[in-house]
């Protein structure tokens, strides 16, 4: 069999942005050569790219690290006020290219968790190559994953995100019930009662859901995760005597269809136990005007202090509900971070708030906004209209 010949694009502005919120105590959280190794695991890496603005701080401190794991830079300088400077169209157009240019390439892994990625995985995935996206769980949303042949999730490359990560707050954790329904969908709808090669049956539990990971569910090995359903969904794992290659027998039982979860009770869930969002729009406005009369005069603290600040002066609310709270409107842009402190790692870096930011009806705005950004990132079924009720719903 040929070797696989895979390139690496890598949105860096992305990644970097997100590992800060995942790990925001330490310097320089993206750690490379986890991912750099998670590619040579898919074959021959023969293309290494990283797109960012070079010249900031935050992506600079990152470039000798870059060059020594091979990576060709390529600097993208911000094109407009807000920053933007259109990588993922230099990207896009790079990977169409070098497909044309270099015709062995058959894996491309892409980090980044943009769905502007979309059109360009599924046209890529149409040529018969694989992609494979790799990034955080919570910066990638689903039409990222589902459209992907496989999603890496750097948490499970790089290390578990931190307490006080910015992160936690919108990643959903997943246990053996998850592992156990997805088994159940591939025992329901397969051709046959044939056994089948462990590996090829991890393959095809990948194509029912790119994001699985045995891992994220507890188990070292994808061996481990199939041997916790003996005597129940799978009967016995045995080798092949040619060449001990270990097949896979499935019980052939009637197993009930579940009753899927309402994708409105789903995401209400979501708000009330992973957001705690807050429904009073007086509680929302209270907090806003909080901040702004302590930080419109361009005062600078860290998100650290400024949280356990306003938790000892607004003690009518819970301290993690106020994390929360700010943690969204950091993510939302509400605040902008001090040149000067930018190299400290997150959770230390003096931020203010925007110029623009000027009374608390636009700073709960902004919050109300990053909240319906999530849901829509994260539950794409969902009509303007469903997020409108669910925000309204008492």
């Amino acid at each position: 069999m040929e070797e696989q010949q895979v390139a690496i694009y890598l949105d860096f502005e992305n990644l970097a942005i997100s590992a800060e919120e995942v790990y925001p105590s330490k310097d320089k959280p993206l750690v490379m050569q986890p991912i750099v190794d998670y590619a040579t695991t898919q074959g021959n890496v023969c293309i290494k790219k990283a797109y960012a603005d070079w010249s900031k701080d935050t992506f600079s401190q990152y470039q000798n690290v870059l060059m020594e794991q091979g990576f060709e830079l390529v600097h993208l300088p911000a094109t407009n006020l807000q920053g933007k400077n259109g990588s993922d169209v230099r990207l896009a157009i790079d990977v169409m290219e070098n497909l044309e240019l270099f015709e062995t390439i058959n894996t491309i892994v892409l980090g980044s968790g943009d769905t502007d990625f979309v059109p360009l995985i599924q046209r890529v995935r149409a040529r018969g190559i694989k992609v494979i996206s790799i990034g955080f769980d919570h910066s990638v949303g689903n039409l990222v994953k589902n459209n992907s042949a496989e999603f890496k999730s750097l948490e499970e490359l790089i290390g578990k995100p931190e307490a006080n990560s910015l992160s936690s707050d919108l990643v959903q954790e997943r246990d053996i019930s998850y592992g156990r329904e997805l088994l159940i969908r591939y025992i329901r709808n397969r051709n046959n009662d044939e056994p089948v090669l462990l590996a090829t049956l991890k393959q095809d539990l990948l194509r029912l859901d790119p994001s699985f990971s045995e891992k994220k569910l507890g188990f070292s090995s994808f061996k481990k995760f199939i041997n916790s359903f003996l005597g129940n969904l799978v009967n016995r794992v045995d080798q092949t005597e040619k060449d001990g290659l270990l097949l896979v027998y499935l019980n052939d039982v009637d197993i009930p269809q579940n009753k899927r979860t309402n994708l409105k009770e789903e995401a209400q869930a979501f708000l009330a136990k992973n957001i705690r969002f807050q429904k009073n729009k007086e509680k929302r406005l209270a907090i806003s005007k909080f901040l702004i009369d302590e930080y419109k005069e361009n005062k600078e603290m860290t998100m650290s202090q400024m949280i356990d600040f306003t938790s000892e002066k607004m003690k009518n609310l819970a301290k993690v509900d106020i994390r929360k709270f700010i943690n969204l409107l950091f993510s939302g842009k509400a605040f902008e971070q001090i040149e000067k402190g930018r190299q400290r790692p997150l959770l230390f870096r003096p931020i203010k708030l925007r110029g623009t930011v000027n009374n608390p009806e636009t700073l709960e705005q902004i919050y109300i906004n990053r909240v319906v950004e999530i849901l829509k990132n994260r539950y794409s079924a969902l009509t303007d209209d469903d997020i409108k009720a669910l925000l309204e719903r008492k």
